[in-house]
């Protein structure tokens, strides 16, 4: 995380001196992490455009070892709002909400960030420190949500299914589900603890013109996807994720990226011509997997689905 306005001390001397001043520093940096400093810092609200956001609401939690504390308030016209008090520096978090957009968070942390991160007369350096955080618009939620914690579960292992991504299941026979968005197979020998080595998952994409693209989340924001699909990305169309055990503290495992998200194009209709006609999009925020004692895996999707035929809008509904 960088910080405007750092503060850098540079102590250029001979001998003992020097080592004594770095002694000091140190000990005001352990005093202040049991005892508290001074914080002060200068938060900028501000839209995906840049402009300004007044009337902002703002909830910033300042760290205490004997107990936290919270402040209120709310930007002015520039969208700025100063967080001023004391504080130990393990964590400082800021919650920033206003009708018409989605809450937006952020935190820092004088402890972690590093050594130009001092104490300087009582006060935690940088001292009026800029920091932006961005709140996003609220459009036109479309897409409705997927997965709500529960796992679609099978005993059929090792072999290709349909997986429904509005149902959340697994296609007729299989479950409830009516049409196959992608198909998916779980690679698992279906023996529990102790006996457990791992498994994968594999997903493919069969329809013409269907498939997934990566995209990168916002992190801070309450929504944190794309508010639409980009039909002219190039569509992925398998991809696999797994577990392996090597011993009981040690296990390998490729999952899904939590930096990312995908946006899905499924249920692809085509012409004469085999141009696309028609088609769905969701999103995905995570694929989980997992076995059960009694031998069936499972799959679990968080994200949301639009059910309107060739509506790119990927917003959620809440």
């Amino acid at each position: 995380m960088k910080l405007a306005n750092a503060v850098w001390v540079t102590v250029v001397v001979m001998g003992g001196f020097n080592c004594l001043a770095e002694r000091n520093l140190s000990a005001a940096f352990k005093d202040a992490q049991t005892n508290g400093a001074d914080a002060r810092v200068r938060l900028c609200i501000h839209d995906e455009q840049g402009a300004p956001i007044a009337d902002a609401s703002i909830r910033a939690t300042l760290s205490n070892r004997v107990s936290d504390y919270s402040m209120y308030g709310v930007t002015d016209t520039n969208g700025i709002y100063v967080v001023s008090g004391r504080t130990t520096g393990d964590y400082l978090q800021f919650l920033v909400t206003k009708a018409g957009y989605y809450d937006s968070w952020k935190g820092i942390s004088y402890i972690e960030m590093g050594k130009e991160h001092e104490v300087v007369g009582g006060k935690w350096q940088p001292f009026d420190s800029v920091h932006s955080i961005v709140l996003r618009h609220k459009q036109n939620p479309a897409a409705s949500e997927i997965g709500r914690g529960n796992f679609a579960l099978t005993k059929h292992l090792n072999c290709w299914l349909g997986f429904d991504i509005q149902k959340h299941d697994f296609v007729h026979p299989h479950g409830s589900g009516e049409v196959a968005d992608f198909e998916v197979m779980i690679e698992w020998n279906g023996k529990w603890y102790p006996d457990y080595t791992g498994m994968g998952i594999n997903l493919r994409f069969t329809m013409p013109y269907s498939g997934y693209y990566e995209t990168p989340v916002n992190p801070v924001s309450e929504f944190k996807g794309p508010y639409a699909a980009d039909v002219e990305k190039t569509f992925c169309q398998s991809a696999t994720f797994d577990e392996q055990v090597v011993s009981l503290t040690k296990r390998i495992r490729h999952s899904f990226n939590d930096n990312k998200c995908w946006v899905v194009r499924s249920r692809c209709k085509v012409d004469d011509a085999g141009k696309l006609i028609s088609a769905n999009y969701s999103v995905i925020h995570k694929i989980n997997f997992c076995g059960k004692p009694d031998g069936r895996g499972g799959l679990r999707l968080t994200g949301g689905y639009n059910s309107t035929p060739n509506d790119t809008n990927l917003e959620l509904r809440r």
